[in-house]
């Protein structure tokens, strides 16, 4: 079954209007400021031995490998495969998605984690946890989160949400695609997973600042 999430934009229109006798030469460029890369670095995980995981990036001749200890306390979070009874509000759902030639967009997961702290709209999306929306282990570098909600009451299928724009509702049927974020230790991390972590200021990754797990991602 296609799960197909449609997101609505309004477009502006500016038109400008010159006065009589201006001339029509565009304006100067202004300086090229390139686009901000990732915050995080996305891995596959090869091994785990003895608390120390190594990490694959890349493929083929470009593979890179590195190996890294998670000092106890580490926190670290894995997105797992559920249900829709699994659902307890409050939680943060976020739709991560990739464009549709067809329709908008085409729903790939919801992602689904418990409260961590007073949930803010200032920004576009929703944290997760730990700074993570749930996009960063993907493989598709089109894959994106697209809405955020605020999932408030759920009864199995149908759910009241909270969102920046106000109240909405949310309709999980048979078979949609729902992950939700649980807190596991280092020793639960397996082979095939896919991490992601964000950049320290060396632009290594820094396990300090959370962990994103997404189970078998790397299959």
């Amino acid at each position: 079954m296609l799960f197909v999430i449609t997101v609505a934009a309004l477009l502006g229109v500016l038109i400008l209007a010159q006065k009589a006798g201006q001339t029509e030469q565009p304006p100067e460029p202004s300086a090229f400021v390139p686009p901000e890369g990732p915050t995080y670095l996305a891995f596959d995980v090869e091994a785990v031995s003895g608390g120390k995981v190594r990490l694959a990036s890349g493929s083929g001749s470009e593979t890179d490998a590195t190996e890294v200890e998670f000092p106890a306390g580490t926190r670290i979070w894995r997105m797992e495969p559920a249900t829709a009874a699994e659902l307890t509000p409050p939680l943060v759902v976020n739709a991560v998605s990739v464009p549709n030639e067809v329709r908008n967009y085409s729903l790939r997961m919801m992602v689904f984690a418990p409260v961590q702290d007073t949930v803010s709209f200032d920004s576009p999306y929703l944290a997760l946890a730990d700074g993570f929306f749930g996009a960063e282990t993907s493989r598709d570098e089109k894959e994106k989160v697209v809405s955020s909600a605020l999932l408030e009451s759920f009864d199995g299928r149908d759910g009241v949400t909270k969102t920046a724009t106000g109240p909405g509702t949310l309709f999980v049927g048979d078979g949609a695609p729902v992950w939700i974020v649980r807190p596991i230790e280092a020793a639960q991390i397996q082979p095939g997973d896919r991490i992601a972590m964000h950049k320290g200021n060396d632009d290594a990754p820094d396990p300090s600042q959370g962990v994103l797990v997404l189970e078998g991602g790397a299959r």
